[in-house]
């Protein structure tokens, strides 16, 4: 499915990465959702106990690789997902719009965090297109930091 970059399993494979839905059914000693709870998939797979976990880099983990469900698991166009109980995030939002958090909302909020970018301080967002870049415009740390989307075809970095 990707030659020679990640290794997808199982297969055949299911794709998959952003996804929502309601819980069916959970497993012994799961707690924090139940059956019928609308939820978001967290979709990087992590320990939640090695350093980097620990320090809220779950992308990073040392254990795990931080690997994404729907890349190196089964994903979220099966008819239906089991996945960690930690990574099922109860919501109220809308299944369509919460499916789109996961890559699209925490791309543009660790881009934003990785620049050190302050409340007030102005920004360029270059190439501003499909999901990540409607969340980083629209998010309230960039809105208090009034980013404006460049025109389309503009490729510079600009810092004001």
């Amino acid at each position: 499915m990707v030659a020679g970059a990640v290794k997808t399993s199982p297969m055949p494979h299911i794709p998959g990465s952003e996804f929502a839905g309601v819980v069916e059914e959970v497993g012994p000693g799961v707690t924090g959702v139940s059956r019928g709870d609308p939820v978001v998939i967290y979709n990087r797979l992590y320990c939640g106990h090695c350093r980097q976990c620990l320090t809220g880099w779950t992308q990073m983990c040392e254990v795990t690789g931080g690997g994404i469900i729907g890349v190196v698991t089964q994903g979220g166009y099966a008819e239906y997902a089991v996945v960690p109980a930690k990574n099922a995030v109860a919501t109220r939002a809308d299944l369509k719009e919460a499916a789109t958090l996961p890559i699209g909302a925490l791309t543009a909020w660790n881009m934003a965090y990785r620049a050190s970018i302050s409340p007030g301080e102005k920004v360029a967002v270059v190439g501003a297109r499909a999901t990540w870049g409607y969340m980083r415009c629209s998010s309230p740390s960039c809105s208090a930091g009034r980013s404006t989307p460049s025109p389309a075809g503009r490729r510079r970095w600009s810092r004001y």
